[in-house]
């Protein structure tokens, strides 16, 4: 997708607001510890030079297209995985390179995350859907990262299936009406 037409005003207008604060917090007069500059950024010069990175990073060029190129590596990697565990997964939910993970029963939502924690990735749980575990990597993250992460999805769908977990997601399960 193609960048705003104002874009370019944006990101000048971002730059020169953080350039002015690093500036401003630096060179005004100290009035003592607690009266350095005010606002979001007072006195946080490394903050607005990273800032001021992240905004070079996010305009180069190619940049969107690599995360786009990502998402698509990542949720075709995931939809291999659901297809390799039909009776765990449903399917896979993507918006630019943030997934869904759906899975067939609500309880395992919130196993899905320790179980993909046990397996070296961090996921959580969608609290709106609990059958969805969300996998959010960094827009920076490598293809070889994004293959880590599958390989830790498809770990963490075996492990589900084991019985390690099993009494946990019976524990977890919704009661049946009128029981508790």
């Amino acid at each position: 997708t193609a960048p705003p037409a104002d874009w370019d005003e944006t990101v000048h207008r971002i730059r020169t607001f953080y350039a002015a604060r690093s500036t401003s917090c630096t060179l005004a007069p100290s009035r003592g510890p607690r009266t350095r500059g005010s606002g979001t950024t007072r006195g946080l010069e490394t903050a607005c030079a990273v800032t001021l990175a992240l905004v070079d990073l996010i305009t180069a060029d190619g940049f969107c297209e690599r995360v786009e190129a990502a998402g698509a590596r990542l949720q075709g990697g995931l939809e291999e995985v659901c297809a390799a565990h039909p009776e765990q997964l449903e399917g896979v939910r993507r918006l630019g390179l943030m997934c869904g993970l759906v899975w067939r029963r609500p309880e395992i939502g919130l196993l899905a995350s320790k179980a993909l924690f046990d397996n070296g990735a961090f996921a959580v749980y969608a609290n709106n859907d609990k059958r969805v575990t969300q996998v959010l990597p960094p827009l920076v993250a490598t293809d070889a990262e994004i293959d880590l992460a599958v390989q830790a999805v498809d770990a963490a769908a075996r492990a589900l299936a084991g019985p390690d977990y099993a009494a946990l997601a019976a524990g977890l399960a919704p009661a049946a009406p009128g029981t508790y």
